[in-house]
């Protein structure tokens, strides 16, 4: 004999299939509103893109560099490029000094011609294998100045989609004449 309470086994597996349905559609919009709510800022810290003066120190006991970074700047009287070799404590103060500064996105029109329409001071880093010692010298990290405003750009090295630039631009007051000083010293 049947008692009201016991449910038949069409109306449990009823009961089942409503749960599991109503678990996943749980799922998916806690999913949807967590892609939607936490989409990523497009933005990032220096100090993780640049390369960290002990990640330096690092490459410099692996690689063989003469000078590991160039300061480079455009004399515009002497119509020439002023080149300069950065040691790594003037490096690490830098580094120090922007390491939380953050990205700009979008980056405008005003920003970008700074940098292409101007001859900005860059700071690169070079390396050299040194298991090679006659393999070139190449380019591992760039970083440029602009003159007329307070941004400087670093560069990514990732071939770059539609849409997405190779530099990642960032905001520091005074940055270009702070690096000049800092990498234009006599005992740099």
């Amino acid at each position: 004999m049947k008692t009201s309470s016991a449910l038949s086994p069409k109306t449990q597996i009823l009961s089942l299939l409503l749960v599991i349905a109503s678990a996943i559609f749980l799922a998916f919009a806690v999913a949807a509103i967590m892609v939607s709510y936490y989409e990523s800022s497009k933005t990032y810290q220096l100090k993780n893109v640049l390369l960290s003066p002990q990640s330096t120190e690092t490459l410099i006991s692996k690689f063989i560099i003469s000078a590991p970074f160039d300061y480079s700047e455009w004399d515009s009287n002497a119509k020439k490029w002023n080149q300069y070799e950065v040691n790594i404590p003037a490096y690490t103060e830098f580094f120090l000094l922007v390491a939380e500064d953050t990205s700009k996105e979008p980056v405008n029109d005003d920003i970008l011609n700074s940098f292409n329409h101007t001859n900005p001071a860059t700071l690169t880093l070079f390396l050299r294998n040194k298991s090679e010692p006659s393999a070139q010298i190449k380019e591992f990290q760039r970083i440029q100045f602009s003159k007329k405003n307070d941004y400087y750009r670093v560069e990514l090295h990732m071939e770059a989609a539609e849409g997405h630039p190779n530099w990642l631009y960032f905001y520091h007051p005074s940055i270009d004449i702070t690096a000049a000083s800092l990498f234009t010293m006599e005992s740099s």
